[in-house]
């Protein structure tokens, strides 16, 4: 399957990162922390995370910063709140 090109860890590294990422959300740790998990090497790590726009990643990331934020706004528990 490998020499016909059915299984390819380039292709694959690269589908994941950008499905992980715009239908899921996730941010690159833990995409990477999932693809070493699946013994992706690094450099195809690094060639799938080029599938990632870095002004949508920064637009997500403060997306999720401000959802944080107001989640913890409106908690009444102080010590979650230091936390």
């Amino acid at each position: 399957m490998i020499t016909n090109n059915y299984l390819n860890e380039s292709r694959f590294a690269s589908a994941f990162v950008s499905g992980k990422f715009r239908i899921k959300k996730w941010g690159k740790i833990k995409i990477k922390q999932h693809l070493k998990s699946k013994q992706i090497s690094e450099p195809l790590i690094k060639e799938g995370f080029k599938e990632i726009d870095y002004d949508e990643y920064v637009a997500t990331l403060i997306h999720h910063i401000q959802r944080k934020y107001i989640d913890l706004k409106t908690k009444r528990d102080s010590y979650k709140k230091k936390g």
